[in-house]
């Protein structure tokens, strides 16, 4: 049982064809509200649930893989689920909508977020960090990089200057920074590497 909470790549794992994997998939930032870890510390990261220090999460996971049917297993998800549940917040609603406008508008300054959830500047930036484990302008960054990073696969022949004035960054370096700091490496040598395997069982993309 393990934790995948966000990945900048396509990730696969090798074996037989007979695996079978129960997923549960979050929101961006909803995990939090069940496993207090600062996810975006786990970018490109699978973490074990064994290590996560949890023990509640760690019993879930134990019931899960103890289960004999997938109804079983559906059972005990929704029962942990639920118990977890935080409790109805409009501050939580109203930085849920602040996050679907990051994600529509990625241009948008912290100052019309704040303004759209009528918050001052610093009250946005803190009840938006405790809701998402991010300030707003971390998660801005990230979104921005993900659009830049699939665009790029997608046009093979697109050089990094292209991507620089699609995606309205500074300049070519402020590109390559955001590249080493989300995949620790080149742009050049990560778009080199050959993802293709024989045998592909999962694929967790962003």
């Amino acid at each position: 049982a393990f934790i995948i909470p966000q990945y900048t790549c396509s990730n696969h794992f090798e074996g037989p064809l007979t695996n079978e994997f129960f997923t549960i998939m979050f929101w961006p930032g909803k995990m939090r509200h069940l496993f207090r870890y600062p996810w975006l510390d786990l970018l490109n990261f699978i973490l074990p649930i064994a290590d996560s220090g949890d023990q509640s999460f760690i019993d879930f996971s134990h019931r899960m893989e103890d289960s004999l049917s997938l109804a079983d297993r559906v059972r005990i998800g929704d029962q942990y689920l639920l118990s977890g549940l935080p409790r109805h917040q409009p501050a939580m609603d109203d930085m849920q909508f602040a996050l679907q406008q990051l994600v529509r508008h990625h241009n948008l300054s912290i100052r019309s977020l704040a303004a759209s959830t009528h918050l001052s500047e610093r009250q946005f930036r803190r009840c938006y960090k405790e809701t998402f484990g991010i300030t707003p302008a971390g998660h801005r960054r990230l979104l921005r990089f993900l659009r830049v990073f699939g665009w790029l696969q997608q046009q093979k022949k697109a050089s990094l200057m292209d991507a620089t004035e699609k995606f309205s960054y500074t300049d070519p370096s402020h590109l390559y920074k955001d590249f080493k700091f989300f995949t620790g490496r080149a742009p050049k040598e990560y778009l080199e590497v050959d993802l293709g395997h024989k045998h592909l069982i999962w694929q967790a993309c962003p």
